[in-house]
């Protein structure tokens, strides 16, 4: 971006965050002397990507990405969702995302071989907002069995929610690649229930008239290879 437009949108995220309103005044001299020279600290990069996409105007499930990717002002999209076919769309790569429930390795579920999901929904869970996807696909299976689960805390954060299963006894709901290296470490164990399978679709994409440079298409090799995928050759 630009250095104008660069800090035009740091002195929006300063706002945000100071009065709630997306829309305050950054660009009069008022608000140019009020919103600069503000330092922002959060506990994550995934909460830092998230307020970027708010004050770019996308929430969760936005249709406006592919809005975006269709006027070139963006160049992929990594994203998991339900899977699908759009002629105006390219996919590198589609990967079939498993979400499972996970607990620490100390849990007392953590040896189980065998659960149902009716055995767990009295565990005390740390879940994502319900505007994730797979927070609304856990939620509609625990409908369709007539369950409940009342979560003791909501994160944005995936990475604080698996520190905090690392050292206590609570459970959540999470794509499983992005708790792989701590399952693979056996901090945290992938609960065996039964009776719960989910997926998603993770997947690359690309406008169909886009202009792949060879910077986008390291990126995109770098992103598939963080997945264990290769790129789909045409």
């Amino acid at each position: 971006l630009p250095i104008s437009r660069t800090k035009l949108l740091e002195r929006r995220l300063a706002a945000y965050i100071e009065s709630g309103d997306m829309n305050a005044d950054c660009e009069s001299e008022d608000g140019i002397r009020c919103y600069s020279n503000r330092v922002v600290c959060l506990n994550s990069a995934t909460a830092a990507e998230e307020l970027n996409l708010r004050l770019l105007g996308i929430g969760p499930g936005d249709i406006r990405l592919k809005e975006l990717l269709v006027k070139n002002e963006l160049d992929l999209i990594y994203t998991l969702d339900e899977p699908g076919y759009d002629p105006q769309l390219v996919k590198l790569f589609e990967k079939q995302e498993e979400i499972v429930v996970l607990a620490g390795g100390q849990h007392p579920l953590a040896k189980k071989q065998s659960l149902l999901l009716r055995d767990v929904v009295d565990e005390e869970f740390i879940l994502m907002p319900r505007t994730s996807n797979y927070r609304h696909l856990f939620d509609a299976e625990l409908a369709r069995q007539k369950l409940e689960v009342h979560p003791f805390l909501e994160l944005d954060s995936t990475d604080m929610a698996i520190r905090l299963l690392e050292q206590n006894a609570y459970l959540t709901v999470l794509p499983r690649y992005a708790a792989a290296k701590q399952v693979q470490d056996q901090t945290i164990v992938v609960l065996p229930i039964e009776d719960c399978r989910i997926e998603q679709s993770l997947q690359l994409v690309h406008h169909r008239d886009k202009v792949i440079t060879p910077q986008i298409k390291v990126m995109a090799e770098v992103i598939a290879e963080s997945t264990g995928m290769q790129i789909q050759q045409d």
